[in-house]
């Protein structure tokens, strides 16, 4: 984002976005700041001309159960901050995070508010001819002092005031070289418009647009300044949602074009699929053919009883989709490779033995034998987990991230370029082992370093002759290859925190337009826009059911599924439980020692027997304390 753009309260105490040059003249619209005891401590922690996180400010403020209230009465301290615009705030782009970096910049002591009347100026000038109770929303000083500084300015010649009929006589202030214009006859404006009830605006002149279009929340429609219909429309995950459009028939034609500019405002947005249910409280299948043929203009088309835009509508069974996503990621029975020697092939990363183990019938060596056989090694993924891989997979990865290593600890890579042993380089610079430790994460978390095999180190060399911008398209479009059927939410889990949601969009709509992705309501329940593959889709009907089984969380696909843990069964990473298909429970479990020890299980008790199963495949005792189905399940 902009250095000199900023969030904060601004006019009407609403949050929006405005400029730095602006905070003078908003400041002069507020009363005297109340700052606290809490607020100066606060204050004290956000330094003049340098921006802060909130862990910052927090850091050296005590913690824990007996601290809650304190922790409690800081949050409201520093809303209290932001309420009164003491402090705003600024918006970071920070290499391998995909949301952006939110600090806090400080404006009381830096920034001189310029006196009321100043102020009040400039939002006339912004706003041109206003009535005296409209500005009212614009300041948050007293009436009285509204009036009496208006009264100034008008004498001193700095406004104006303006007569109107509308329908009585109503006075406005304006700027002074305004007057001549608003006396001369000029051209009504009659073009159509779609704002919001927040535009600046609309929200001049709530009380009479409401009064027309009656109360609630919608988008107004304007035929130059007059309030003449209204649109009902809101987003639900990553679609619009218009419950009903009340439009007047003479002004269809016009209101379908501005209609078609704001739903590609929203494609912008990555939000380009909308649902159309009703047309002037009139289901939209029940329309006139010429009223329809207007919509379809625009790209609407008509599926059972809604129209949608941008997508559509064959929804299948989940269980479907999911059987050819395990058929194709050889957890079906079908498709379980011969033995682990096939399944590291064909697993581009392996995070442990669970993980390989669900692919292969025979499972005859574990995990760091198949390293050492493959010269595997152990490095961060793009998801932030520990994985064996080839050196050449997490050479891509540097390469996808670009993010260079550390000035600091440049040595260290260099280092470890022409050696392995960390017991050398622990010598050379008489480093404990937990010393050694704090300078190698960095690296090893940013992909520069990665461990072989043997437990020694090695730089990762980025290839140079790989564009990254192809190789991160790639990657992607690799990915999104695997998978019958998958969501933006799923796919931006999958893919990681290196790609931005527009690259991961851009990719997905690439596909839908060489065809072969299909976009659009695809799962029966699932009020999500997904892509998928028709022929995958067509040939899971053929498959068999797939087998009763446990997902590891370590399983590559395991973030597919996270909604269903989170919605389901209220975790945020565990073992998932398919049985006939179906998730029907979900358990976390310890596993060292070689015993799976079972800490929580929710779901069906039916689901036990399958988690003995597990347990009997991967050769480990199964332990827990738990009550299961009201028995306690010992082993």
């Amino acid at each position: 984002m902009d250095s000199d753009v900023i969030m904060g309260r601004l006019l009407h105490n609403r949050i929006g976005y405005t400029t730095k040059k602006n905070i003078p003249m908003l400041l002069g619209l507020k009363p005297e700041p109340w700052i606290g005891p809490l607020e100066e401590q606060l204050l004290e922690k956000i330094p003049a001309g340098m921006n802060v996180t909130r862990q910052e400010i927090m850091q050296d403020f005590p913690k824990g159960e007996e601290f809650k209230s304190l922790q409690r009465d800081l949050k409201r301290a520093l809303d209290n901050l932001e309420r009164q615009m003491l402090v705003v705030k600024q918006f970071e782009d920070v290499a391998g995070r995909r949301r952006k970096l939110s600090l806090f910049h400080r404006v009381h002591g830096v920034y001189e508010p310029t006196s009321f009347e100043d102020s009040l100026v400039d939002v006339v000038k912004r706003l041109g001819p206003i009535k005296s109770h409209t500005l009212r929303f614009f300041v948050t000083k007293s009436y009285e002092d509204l009036t009496i500084a208006l009264m100034n300015l008008e004498k001193s010649g700095r406004i104006a005031k303006v007569v109107s009929l509308v329908p009585e006589p109503e006075a406005f202030y304006c700027m002074p070289e305004e007057v001549e214009k608003l006396k001369r006859p000029s051209r009504e404006d009659s073009k159509l418009r779609i704002l919001t009830q927040s535009d600046p605006y609309v929200s001049r002149f709530i009380w009479e647009v409401r009064s027309i279009l009656d109360r609630g929340w919608y988008l107004p429609v304007f035929k130059g300044v007059d309030p003449i219909g209204k649109v009902l429309m809101f987003k639900v995950n990553d679609y619009l949602e218009v419950k009903d459009l009340h439009i007047p028939n003479a002004y269809i034609e016009e209101f379908c074009e501005a209609f078609s500019i704001l739903l590609d405002n929203h494609s912008d947005q990555l939000v380009d699929v909308a649902v159309l249910s009703n047309f002037n409280s009139e289901p939209v299948s029940q329309l006139d053919p010429e009223t329809r043929k207007y919509l379809e203009n625009i790209g609407f088309k008509l599926t059972g009883e809604r129209m949608i835009r941008g997508g559509i509508v064959d929804p299948q069974p989940r269980e479907i989709a999911e059987r050819a996503l395990f058929h194709r990621h050889f957890l079906h029975q079908n498709t379980r490779l011969e033995n682990e020697v096939i399944a590291m092939k064909k697993i581009p990363e392996v995070r442990d033995d669970f993980a390989l183990r669900g692919r292969c019938e025979v499972y005859r060596a574990d995990l760091k034998s198949m390293a050492s056989a493959n010269r595997l090694h152990q490095g961060v993924n793009l998801r932030g987990h520990q994985v064996w891989a080839t050196y050449e997979h997490f050479q891509d990865l540097l390469v996808i991230r670009g993010i260079p290593a550390e000035e600091e600890l440049l040595d260290i890579v260099d280092f470890f370029s022409t050696n392995s042993d960390p017991n050398i380089f622990k010598e050379r610079h008489a480093l404990s082992q937990s010393e050694f430790r704090k300078l190698i994460q960095p690296l090893i978390r940013t992909g520069h370093i990665v461990q072989d095999f043997r437990g020694g180190f090695r730089t990762v060399t980025p290839n140079l002759s790989i564009d990254p911008i192809e190789l991160r398209k790639e990657y992607l479009r690799k990915m999104v290859k695997e998978y019958p059927i998958i969501t933006l939410k799923q796919f931006m889990r999958l893919a990681g925190t290196p790609f931005k949601p527009e690259e991961i969009k851009s990719v997905l709509n690439s596909f839908e337009e060489d065809g072969t992705l299909i976009k659009g309501f695809l799962i029966e329940d699932l009020h999500e826009v997904c892509w998928g593959r028709k022929e995958l889709l067509d040939e899971a009907k053929d498959i068999r059911p797939i087998r009763d089984f446990v997902l590891p969380p370590s399983d590559p696909i395991s973030p597919y599924f996270a909604d269903v843990l989170k919605e389901k069964f209220g975790f945020g990473s565990a073992y998932l439980v398919f049985k006939n298909a179906e998730p029907v429970a979900a358990f976390k479990a310890n596993t060292r020692n070689k015993i799976i020890e079972v800490k929580d299980y929710e779901g069906s008790e039916k689901g036990w027997r399958i988690v003995k199963e597990f347990a009997w495949e991967h050769q480990m005792p199964l332990e827990t304390e738990l009550r299961i189905g009201g028995k306690k399940m010992t082993r």
